[in-house]
């Protein structure tokens, strides 16, 4: 990756984690190496496992949280294929793909659910149908808990994977009270200028949640 490989990349990515204090990070494409850098900054841990074998091998799709707001209630990862609890690649897909999610409480004793996940960026059918189950497992939740879906759905907004999701959920830049001064555009494939092309990343919410 030349210029743009990751020992070149995490001190910033460390930088920005103390400067920031994220309360909820949802990572993507995360090997074991890098999963180890981040989850070595204080005040944070992790849930998510690797995708090929379930434990630490291939990429994560984890939820980093700040240990000194919340704790986690009850954690998971499913894969997004036929056969969710096991490790396997779903429809049309190229990789592996996966969803990892949580149930965390902060300090007053609220509770809300996270989601992250990273569709496939060749089956369209597996982008597809990985949308429909993640919507799934969400509308078996408790309704009254606040839900979080966060990835890189590898979709723009006009295309069928963003319209099933939203068809549940909304997409928490457009509902926001301030608006986003950006493009909004996320996806820049490392060019020189850092100009985006598209955007592929999203995170949405239900209505229980108010987006500043």
């Amino acid at each position: 990756d030349g210029i743009n490989s990751w020992p070149n990349r995490k001190d910033l990515i460390k930088e920005y984690l103390l400067a920031s204090k994220p309360d909820i990070l949802g990572v993507q494409e995360a090997l074991s190496g890098q999963m180890a850098y981040i989850d070595s900054i204080p005040g944070y841990e992790y849930v998510g496992v690797g995708r090929d074998n379930g434990m630490t091998q291939g990429e994560y799709c984890a939820i980093f949280f700040n240990t000194n707001k919340f704790e986690v209630k009850e954690s998971g990862t499913f894969w997004l294929s036929e056969t969710p609890a096991k490790p396997t690649k779903g429809w049309d897909g190229a990789c592996y793909r996966i969803c990892t999610w949580a149930r965390f409480k902060n300090k007053d004793g609220r509770e809300f659910y996270v989601f992250n996940t990273h569709l496939d960026h060749m089956g369209k059918m597996a982008r597809m149908e990985g949308a429909r189950l993640i919507v799934s497992r969400i509308s078996l939740l408790n309704p009254k808990i606040p839900v979080f879906l966060s990835g890189d759905f590898n979709s723009t907004s006009d295309q069928l994977p963003i319209k099933i999701i939203m068809d549940f959920l909304s997409d928490s830049r457009e509902i926001s009270q301030i608006p986003d001064p950006t493009d909004g555009l996320t996806f820049n494939d490392f060019k020189p200028d850092g100009t985006a092309t598209q955007r592929i990343d999203y995170i949405f919410v239900n209505n229980l949640v108010r987006v500043l």
